[in-house]
């Protein structure tokens, strides 16, 4: 029988809920949205005053007005989690749409907003035109003892990529050329503030190998530096791996500048088996791991299994440790209440535990930090209306963040800080689970990574290398990954062209800066695969579009990187090219979306490099049958 996935705990049930390997069920509904007979803006207006919708117009001070009150943090809150069951053996435009003010008092939580270019269909005819980005934030300055540039004022400067060079070529066949005449071509918006240049990171502490385009990546030799970045890795969709599959995982890891892979661990039947291939593997390439429990499967009474965990693989070569002490790391997700202070007493070397809470006034958090049995925290607020797990149009603010740091900062300890890309998540009645629904995130990659710099925790945790079900997976989709059903819309989308987008960040993070580092002209773009006007109720065994639908935007997402500045030309099917003139630094576009090919088309003074995505959008319903509303990632670089 193949494994399938459980999505989701309600915190009133985690840590008493955990079945046995025999028994446990897949995807069991412990959380559900009701099915999908109203629109995300009544969704959203269901949290009252905890959420203010974004405008298209807005400054940076309204922006903070998006976030979740402080009173909604001590909310009893769900998140969807998968686990697997164990087996028996716009209109035309010539000029930007959207053109925020700043208010420099806030400009720590600079977000994008929500609202632009919201899914009008664009003209199919017209002529390109060069349009200049609308800039949120024009005002950098270089840092005096670092050469790189930072924001005046504190103001956030939101940025961007480098990338491996698949399929761009140099030739410029696969995008049309555009003049600068006419007046039909679709808007387009810059969405970030200015972009930021300065030198390229040459003092990393952990060195430097060559990335695929010949660009440094940190080296993920863990506990080399005081900033360490990991990836959440499900090995319950781990069941028919191959030595090989860790090792593809680990190599791609590494050439991004990932210090160490959480596992997610239930309490499956071949845990072992692949924990011992895990562990192998990262011994092998000279990686880092660390056990991550899962309590949607473990429970509160089960100190002396964990601890029996904890002594067999935290001894291992490959185990993440931190600190003076070499403390093993270790944490959750979820899990309040649950005693540590036994397992550290139990365990026979130090431990470094940072549990994956809901809310930073989970049951007995502040008691366990203060007796010394946490050494910090851990928050899966990553997604906006992750709180309620209602889709919201509204961003990713970082109080949620600041209110944590605060609570460890009390106490001495570390927090860690998630990053995630997306959130979609499409199962049916077909299924013995349902769940349908999106929290936007279209943007949330972009700029949650300068919320990361502007924070400065101690570690950053991306969420997730392989959650397909839930569609925020940033690593390959392998041949061997068990399929809990997400298969029909997660394996032909590629993901990973979106940790190039991560990889200046990631330099910047390390070295504590608050830029990211620009040292390649590259392009990175995403999009869905259909219109959001598609129906599909007819086909899709779901019978009906996810929760939030109607919260995102047809348009085709753009960052620019270049090191001089850079011009790059899109042509989104049958719309007529856009060219977007990139500033030198990291700059964010969105070029409203036409049903065909997408082409892409970089020239700056590295040269020239075009492209094609390898999904076109259409108008219909994916694979002609179902919604998909995930995303697909490229590159273009030169």
């Amino acid at each position: 029988m193949k494994a399938t996935f459980v999505f989701g705990a309600l915190l009133a049930l985690a840590g008493s809920a955990a079945a046995s390997p025999v028994e446990r069920r897949g995807l069991e509904p412990r959380f559900t949205i009701a099915p999908n007979t109203t629109s995300s803006s009544d969704l959203s207006s269901a949290t009252g005053s905890d959420v203010t919708n974004a405008t298209a117009s807005v400054s940076v001070s309204d922006i903070g007005t998006s976030s979740p009150t402080s009173s909604a943090l001590t909310t009893s809150s769900a998140i969807l989690k998968c686990r697997p069951k164990t087996r028996s053996t716009a209109s035309p435009s010539a000029s930007p749409t959207v053109s925020p003010s700043v208010s420099s008092s806030n400009a720590t939580d600079v977000a994008v907003p929500s609202g632009v270019n919201n899914g009008t269909e664009p003209s199919a005819t017209g002529n390109s035109t060069t349009l200049e980005p609308t800039v949120i934030n024009s005002a950098v300055t270089p840092d005096s003892t670092s050469g790189e540039a930072i924001p005046s004022s504190g103001a956030k400067n939101e940025t961007a990529i480098p990338t491996p060079a698949t399929g761009a070529s140099s030739t410029g066949t696969d995008a049309t050329s555009a003049s600068s005449t006419g007046t039909d071509a679709p808007s387009v918006s810059s969405l970030s503030p200015s972009p930021t240049t300065f030198s390229p990171d040459t003092n990393t502490a952990n060195g430097s190998r060559p990335d695929a385009t010949g660009a440094p990546v940190p080296s993920s030799s863990a506990g080399s530096s005081d900033k360490l970045v990991f990836a959440h890795f499900m090995v319950g969709i781990t069941w028919d791996y191959q030595p090989s599959d860790w090792e593809d995982d680990i190599r791609k890891a590494q050439s991004y500048g990932i210090d160490a892979f959480a596992l997610n661990i239930g309490r499956d039947e071949y845990n072992q088996r692949q924990l011992a291939s895990g562990y192998a593997a990262a011994e092998k390439l000279g990686f880092k791991v660390f056990l991550s429990f899962d309590f949607n499967w473990w429970k509160n009474d089960q100190v002396g299994e964990v601890v029996q965990y904890i002594n067999e693989w935290a001894s291992k070569p490959a185990q993440l440790k931190v600190k003076s002490n070499d403390a093993a790391f270790v944490s959750t997700f979820i899990g309040a209440g649950f005693d540590w202070a036994s397992v550290k007493q139990q365990v026979k070397f130090p431990l470094h535990i940072l549990p994956g809470n809901l809310s930073p006034t989970d049951s007995g958090t502040q008691s366990q930090l203060s007796s010394g049995a946490l050494d910090g925290l851990f928050s899966w607020h990553a997604w906006p209306g992750q709180e309620r797990n209602i889709p919201v149009d509204a961003t990713l603010t970082t109080d949620t963040d600041k209110a944590y740091q605060s609570l460890v900062a009390n106490h001495g300890k570390d927090y860690m800080a998630p990053v995630s890309p997306w959130f979609f998540t499409h199962f049916g009645p077909e299924k013995e689970y349902t769940k349908n629904f999106l929290f936007k995130s279209e943007q949330l990659w972009h700029y949650r990574w300068q919320q990361i710099l502007d924070l400065a925790p101690e570690y950053v945790e991306i969420v997730t290398w392989n959650d397909f079900g839930e569609s925020h997976h940033i690593g390959p989709y392998h041949a061997h990954v068990g399929d809990d059903g997400s298969k029909a819309y997660a394996e032909a989308l590629d993901h990973t062209k979106l940790m190039d987008l991560a990889v200046p960040f990631i330099k910047a993070y390390k070295a504590g800066g608050k830029a990211p580092v620009v040292e390649k002209d590259f392009v990175v773009y995403w999009h869905r695969p259909h219109l959001k006007s598609a129906e599909c109720d007819a086909t899709d065994p779901v019978k009906g579009k996810p929760a939030g639908w109607d919260l995102v935007a047809d348009v085709v997402f753009v960052a620019v990187s270049s090191k001089n500045g850079a011009k790059v030309t899109v042509t989104s099917g049958s719309n007529a090219p856009v060219t977007l003139d990139a500033q030198a630094g990291i700059q964010m576009f969105e070029v409203p979306m036409g049903t065909g090919q997408q082409k892409f088309e970089l020239s700056s003074g590295a040269g020239t490099a075009s492209g094609t995505s390898e999904i076109p959008i259409t108008a219909g319903c994916w694979q002609d049958k179902m919604y998909n509303f995930n995303f697909h990632s490229g590159l273009v670089s030169a």
